[in-house]
C-alpha cells in the first residue's frame, strides 16, 4: 500500500470519526442525562480511535515495504504502534487495561502469523515488541486516566469523572 493511498485512508476515517462524534454523539436533549451520556461518549470516542488504529497497524505492518525506506528502528515502530493501538480504551476505562493487553498482544501474534503469506518476515522480536508496546500503551492510559479522574473534567455541560 503506497503512502498516498494509507494517507488518504487516515483522512477518510478521520472525517468518519469527527461526523460520528458530531451527529451519533450529540448532546441530548434532557440535561439529566448528560453526565451518563459524556461517560459513554468518551468510551465510544476511545472504541472508534482502538479500532481506527487497529487497521492502520495492520495496513502498515502488512504492507510490503523495505527497511531502507521508513527511518529508525524496525522495533521502535512496533512498540509504538502497539502502544498507541492500546491506549485508549484503558484511558476511558482503567479496568480493561488487561484484557486489552491480551487482544492487542493475540492481534499482534496473528499478524505476525500472517506476515509470511504477504511477503514479510514473522519475527519473535517483532512480537515481544508488539507485547512490550501494549503492556506500556494500556498501562499509561490506566494511569493517565486514573490522574485525571482524580480531577474533574468538563466535557459538554456537565462535569464527570474518567474511568469511573
Amino acid at each position: 500500500m503506497n503512502e498516498n493511498r494509507v494517507m488518504s485512508l487516515v483522512k477518510y476515517v478521520a472525517k468518519v470519526i469527527l461526523r460520528f462524534d458530531l451527529v451519533i454523539l450529540a448532546e441530548p436533549r434532557h440535561p439529566n442525562s448528560m453526565a451518563f451520556l459524556t461517560r459513554h461518549r468518551l468510551f465510544l470516542i476511545a472504541l472508534v480511535l482502538t479500532l481506527f488504529l487497529g487497521g492502520l497497524v495492520a495496513a502498515l505492518t502488512l504492507a510490503p515495504v523495505s527497511a531502507a525506506s521508513v527511518p529508525g528502528s524496525d522495533k521502535l515502530h512496533h512498540v509504538l504502534g502497539f502502544a498507541a493501538l492500546s491506549f485508549p480504551l484503558p484511558f476511558a476505562r482503567p479496568k480493561l487495561a488487561l484484557p486489552i493487553v491480551l487482544g492487542v498482544a493475540a492481534y499482534g501474534g496473528l499478524i505476525e502469523l500472517i506476515q509470511p503469506y504477504v511477503g514479510r518476515q514473522a519475527e519473535w522480536g517483532d512480537f515481544l515488541a508488539d507485547v512490550s508496546g501494549a503492556i506500556m500503551g494500556a498501562s499509561l492510559g490506566a494511569l493517565c486516566s486514573r490522574w485525571l479522574g482524580r480531577k474533574m473534567v468538563r466535557l459538554g455541560n456537565a462535569t464527570v469523572r474518567l474511568g469511573s
